[in-house]
């Protein structure tokens, strides 16, 4: 019988924590590039870099506010003291407020609006091209509907009930809500 001393043992354990971390790393990147990736791909032939084609039925933050409270009793938003521009989306757990996701502080897009520079870059054998390098993007307030109603905090009958319908036919939509 094998018996293995405690620095072997210890020394085991640390590579098997390495291991794990370093796959479910390797699965967060390859989750984040799908998701920046699907960020600078058009919706339904609308740009979704073009303000005009994104901005659909405007929603200042306290009207979205009010609807998610009546969805949601137990949700509310609040503004980030450090970038007023900004706002939380909070539950309460056991007394403790728990942040969902952020969005915009003063009015928001119906779509999300993707922000890009185009950066030139050199392919292998040196020919230089222009890449769209994703840079940031003004959430939508449908954007935050999806993401609520996929972490279970509302649910599409309320979506339904409490806000406009889609005023066109949004792939990204459709998806974050049937799948």
């Amino acid at each position: 019988m094998l018996v293995l001393d405690s620095e072997r043992l210890e020394f085991r354990q640390k590579r098997l924590v390495v291991e794990r971390t370093r796959d479910l790393t390797d699965s967060e990147i390859a989750r984040q590039t799908k998701h920046l990736h699907s960020l600078l791909q058009d919706d339904n032939g609308i740009d979704t870099t073009k303000t005009e084609g994104q901005i659909g039925q405007l929603l200042w933050m306290r009207t979205f506010a009010e609807k998610l409270a009546k969805m949601n009793s137990n949700l509310f938003l609040e503004v980030n003291p450090k970038h007023p521009s900004l706002a939380g989306v909070y539950t309460l757990r056991e007394a403790k407020k728990i942040f969902l996701v952020g969005c915009e502080s003063t009015w928001m897009p119906e779509f999300s609006i993707r922000h890009y520079k185009e950066e030139k870059r050199y392919a292998p054998d040196g020919t230089p091209y222009l890449e769209k390098v994703f840079t940031g993007h003004k959430r939508g307030w449908r954007e935050v509907l999806a993401i609520l109603l996929r972490a279970g905090h509302v649910t599409q009958g309320a979506i339904e009930k409490h806000f406009p319908r889609c005023f066109r036919d949004s792939r990204t939509w459709w998806q974050a809500t049937t799948q």
